[in-house]
């Protein structure tokens, strides 16, 4: 038996300051014993058939991965109540997971499938609504491999709803996760794979116009969902949330989604996010709020803005001073045991390992790199 913890993970995307909380624990954790069959496993629960790689059993439950790449928990009495059904594991086709969608969300959608993505969304064109979203994730890959850590292919079709109004998406959310906040204009959730969002006037535009760059919002959750689906993070052992939503806020600044187009530095600065790290800054609170980031998700709870902006800082001063190291890093991370706990003691040694430990040196450098040219 070993003792993690398996949660999910979802990233909400608010509206003030394109501020997104990460919202943890939607699941309980538990022990979970590690199953070692990846074929296809059935478990019979009540009558209902359940199917999907076993994960894991925590004591009460085993957790599975199925064909549309969701995670589900089965109450079971042990890892015996998996029965294996096929050698090996087979994901939806995009044709499969596009008629379950069409009977999920009803006539009033439209369902686009392009070579990666299977796209929810109101009538109109694929090219309008689809196209970007297989943009998004070309960049992001590109983007990291250009900098020498190969990606893989995603396992299964990658899933984004486009809602047609704000009240469809507010009913969605609600029944999803149980929240009502006008703030929230998206989310990726890591246990249904999905990205969900909403169609905002002047965001859906024709393919040769892609809407990608004003919705920074959907940009930021395209990378969550790029990161997990290709071996940067890992969807069953979590990274610290610094480290997944810096990375994602990197990709809301315009030279990261497009760096061909705009190379310089500048172009890669998030402003919604220096303006508030820099605030810290001036204050003196880089060095402690470094030291905490790094060693726990707290921050997270009580600060969120300072969270992400801390977050971003720490992220891009990385990436600007040594980018392959610093995709190394999340790479490296990303190969943990599925469901250990990561602990504050093995946080700062990896981040050691890589960058140093020398914390207050490193508060000293991001201070002169953010402060020199305001």
């Amino acid at each position: 038996m070993l003792d993690i913890y398996l949660g999910t993970i979802i990233h909400l995307c608010m509206k003030t300051s394109v501020m997104l909380i990460a919202v943890i624990c939607l699941l309980c954790g538990g022990s979970y014993c590690h199953a070692q069959a990846m074929g296809l496993g059935k478990i019979t629960y009540k009558g209902v058939d359940h199917f999907g790689i076993p994960l894991g059993w925590d004591g009460k439950r085993i957790a599975l991965m199925d064909s549309a790449g969701r995670l589900i928990f089965v109450p079971a009495k042990d890892m015996s109540d998996v029965k294996m059904v096929a050698s090996e594991f087979r994901a939806y086709t995009p044709a499969q997971i596009r008629k379950s969608l069409l009977n999920e969300f009803g006539d009033r959608y439209d369902v686009s499938v392009t070579d990666r993505y299977v796209v929810v969304h109101p009538w109109g064109s694929s090219s309008s609504y689809a196209r970007p979203f297989e943009l998004l994730h070309d960049r992001f890959v590109n983007l990291v491999e250009s900098h020498g850590v190969k990606l893989q292919k995603p396992k299964v079709p990658l899933v984004a709803a486009v809602l047609r109004s704000r009240n469809d998406f507010n009913r969605t959310l609600f029944n999803e996760i149980q929240i009502k906040d006008q703030r929230v204009n998206g989310y990726y959730s890591s246990q249904t794979n999905r990205i969900t969002s909403y169609d905002k006037s002047g965001y859906i535009r024709k393919a040769n116009d892609p809407w990608i760059f004003g919705a920074s919002q959907i940009v930021h959750e395209a990378a969550h969902q790029s990161a997990f689906n290709t071996g940067l993070h890992n969807r069953f052992a979590p990274p610290p949330k610094w480290m997944s939503e810096g990375l994602a806020t990197l990709f809301e600044a315009r030279g990261f989604m497009d760096p061909k187009k705009f190379p310089k530095q500048i172009q890669r600065i998030n402003n919604s996010r220096i303006k508030h790290l820099r605030r810290k800054i001036a204050e003196g609170q880089l060095y402690a709020l470094l030291l905490n980031l790094i060693d726990n998700d707290r921050i997270f709870q009580t600060d969120i803005e300072t969270a992400y902006a801390l977050s971003w800082g720490l992220s891009f001063y990385l990436y600007e001073s040594a980018p392959k190291r610093y995709f190394q890093f999340l790479a490296n991370d990303a190969k943990r045991k599925n469901f250990k706990p990561y602990t504050s003691s093995q946080r700062l040694k990896s981040f050691a390992l890589a960058f140093g430990n020398d914390f207050e040196k490193l508060a000293k450098k991001m201070n002169e790199f953010y402060m020199a040219n305001q």
